[in-house]
């Protein structure tokens, strides 16, 4: 019982070490990717947090958190601006309406070729054969099975 802790410890440190690589292969990938989409590089972008999603032992996934408007950039927009009222102060104070008006933004879809791109998810396969098909050897206890 104690030898079978521990291995499940150490399966949790495997998921764990597989989460941190397919991290760093999308943030790599994606920092690249934003730099070349957008004047400047948007700064603002770089901004990125990556959360692995750990239960007791498996890694069930991961997760992105950016600013509002990267996912806006990615999805793109087609919507209606409402009327409103604007003002400019200079060269003298002037007030004046702006009709309703369509909004069109197209889609950039840079996380999906960030993360095509980053080879993470042909790595996510590979480890996680090769990690799950030896938890299945400590779980059936090396047993031969016929199929």
């Amino acid at each position: 019982m104690k030898q079978e802790k521990q291995t499940l410890e150490e399966i949790r440190k495997q998921e764990r070490k597989m989460g941190n690589r397919i991290v760093f292969l999308i943030r790599k990938k994606l920092r690249t990717e934003i730099a070349s989409s957008f004047k400047g590089g948007a700064k603002s972008l770089n901004d990125l947090r990556f959360k692995k999603k750990l239960g007791r032992v498996r890694l069930f996934g991961i997760t992105l958190t950016m600013q509002k408007h990267g996912f806006v950039h990615n999805y793109g927009v087609d919507d209606k601006r409402t009327a409103h009222l604007r003002e400019r102060t200079k060269p003298r104070n002037h007030v004046y309406t702006v009709k309703e008006h369509g909004y069109i933004l197209k889609k950039t879809p840079f996380l999906d070729r960030a993360v095509d791109k980053s080879g993470a998810f042909e790595y996510f396969v590979e480890a996680v054969g090769k990690s799950r098909m030896a938890q299945m050897t400590v779980v059936l206890g090396n047993r031969k099975i016929k199929g």
